[in-house]
């Protein structure tokens, strides 16, 4: 068991490769276990991704809500459904479990740090869930995490301006965002 462990946690490659089949796992399971859930706000964020599709963008209170809506107006004109949504939330989940791994490791500088701290993303199971629902909750949430390890790893002033351009894109996902 200890060498199993020591494989696992020793190397980079091979706890993000762990990690990821992992955390893959899990929104499958959420998947089945949940389905698609199509709450009564999707349906303004759906009505305005058609109206960003359409050339009119939010404005008001929905304006707030732009980016999700704007990712959704994407998925949308490419031909994509309520399921398509929740995969990309799904994806960006897993991409933000990867960020978790990348920024606990550079902080603490131990892959077993940024082991656990990773499976414990990943075993918060509510998170999941919510990534089945076309809701801003998990976007937001994926992004946010995206966006904190694209600021600690900027070097370059190209990094910074990405960074910066991430960090309005995940504060227009929903209000919220602005404390962010």
């Amino acid at each position: 068991m200890n060498k199993i462990l020591a494989t696992l946690i020793g190397k980079e490659k091979n706890s993000l490769t762990f990690l990821v089949v992992l955390c893959l796992l899990s929104q499958m399971v959420a998947y089945y276990k949940f389905g698609v859930f199509v709450s009564e706000d999707s349906a303004m964020y759906i009505t305005d991704a058609q109206s960003i599709i359409d050339g009119v963008w939010p404005m008001k209170r929905n304006f707030w809500y732009s980016s999700y809506s704007f990712v959704i107006a994407v998925i949308i004109f490419f031909g994509g459904k309520a399921t398509d949504i929740v995969i990309v939330q799904a994806l960006t989940s897993v991409l933000a479990s990867i960020g978790i791994y990348k920024l606990t490791q550079r902080i603490t500088r131990n892959n077993t740090s940024a082991f656990v701290a990773t499976i414990l993303y990943i075993l918060w199971f509510k998170i999941h869930q919510w990534n089945m629902i076309v809701y801003t909750d998990a976007l937001f949430t994926s992004a946010t995490v995206i966006t904190i390890v694209m600021i600690h790893f900027s070097t370059k002033k190209i990094h910074y301006l990405f960074s910066f351009f991430a960090s309005i894109f995940t504060i227009l996902i929903r209000p919220t965002g602005i404390g962010f």
